[in-house]
């Protein structure tokens, strides 16, 4: 009776042991998560300037460079369904320009000369996609606008 009591305690610890553990797991990882999409929930406000649009491009490539996302043959970072991001820009109501950039295509046209042209005009974020199976953010897209 003594061992049998033993054995069920024993197995009573590593069973609390193991519940602890995966909650303390997934804490932190809600974290973690909260932490990586408020640096790019941040910018999600009525209005934020040219240079913030810079800000979070060059935040953006730097996180996808991080978590080694591929990218296509044109230069284009691949949604890989986990922590890929992407920023896309309009600008049709400050130009007669009706397309949408990638922030690939605002790199490689420089974002100095961006911030330059654009640097203090207003844009606002007009959506916020966030990926299914891990909750982190997906894509963010901006339009620049007349305040």
């Amino acid at each position: 009776m003594k061992k049998y009591f033993i054995l069920v305690l024993n197995l009573l610890i590593i069973v609390s042991a193991i519940v602890v553990i995966n909650i303390n797991n997934n804490n932190k990882a809600e974290k973690e998560k909260q932490n990586y999409n408020s640096e790019f929930e941040f910018y999600n406000k009525e209005y934020v300037l040219g240079t913030d649009i810079t800000t979070i491009i060059n935040k953006a490539i730097d996180q996808n460079i991080k978590h080694n996302v591929q990218k296509d043959s044109s230069g284009f970072f691949i949604n890989n369904n986990t922590n890929s991001i992407h920023i896309n820009v309009l600008f049709d109501e400050i130009t007669d320009n009706s397309n949408t950039y990638k922030m690939e295509e605002l790199e490689k046209k420089g974002l100095e000369k961006f911030n330059s042209l654009f640097g203090n005009s207003y844009y606002k974020c007009l959506e916020v996609t966030y990926h299914e199976s891990t909750g982190l953010i997906e894509s963010m897209t901006f339009r620049a606008t007349t305040k």
